[in-house]
């Protein structure tokens, strides 16, 4: 067991090292964490994105980015998009790995007329018109999220009902390919020697 937490380590390790040479990589990667850090510093330590300043500053010392026709600082705005995107793209991916681990562990399990039917759905699902269905998905999910808004305090805040009916919407369309990942990992791991050994005993 040592021997392949070991080798699982650096079997990681080479991967990064060689995503890290490619430049694009390191691009995406600094980009993104440049976002990441105007969103969560910008609102705290720059200007108040809803405020409206009578005298506009264009790329003064107070606006870095300047301000929009009715004085609202543009920077501070773009950030809280920042926030609402990254918050969007995260929760997102948290859905579909779970959802889909969960789906894929289940159908590697069970094999046989469940696996096949399981897979099949997810082969319908990929068949679908993707950003159509996921437009359609996330607008007929809105009024139901609205009235349950009612009782779920995590809808109440303003935006909220938007944001979780889109992340659902798209995480809907994400999973699949997580589950197809994770079922091929268990149907490989029950077939190891060491399964096998053990459900022996």
């Amino acid at each position: 067991m040592g021997s392949v937490a070991v080798a699982a380590g650096f079997d990681r390790g080479a991967r990064w090292r060689i995503a890290l040479k490619h430049p694009t990589v390191a691009v995406a990667g600094l980009v993104l964490l440049a976002v990441a850090v105007v969103a969560l510093l910008v609102p705290i330590f720059g200007q108040d994105p809803t405020a409206i300043h009578v005298g506009r500053d264009d790329l003064g010392t107070r606006h870095w980015l300047g301000t929009d026709d009715l004085g609202r600082d543009l920077l501070a705005r773009i950030a809280v998009g920042a926030q609402i995107s990254l918050s969007i793209g995260l929760l997102t991916a948290l859905v579909a790995v779970g959802f889909g681990t969960a789906y894929g562990l289940l159908a590697g399990l069970r094999e046989g007329w469940a696996d096949q039917a399981m897979m099949r759905w997810i082969d319908v699902l990929y068949s679908l018109p993707g950003l159509m269905v996921v437009i359609l998905f996330a607008v007929f999910l809105e009024p139901f999220l609205t009235q349950a808004a009612g009782w779920m305090p995590l809808l109440a805040p303003p935006g909220a009902v938007r944001v979780v009916s889109l992340v659902l919407a798209l995480a809907f369309f994400s999973w699949p390919d997580t589950a197809r990942i994770v079922r091929g990992q268990v149907l490989s791991l029950k077939r190891e020697q060491f399964v096998e050994a053990y459900a022996s005993l």
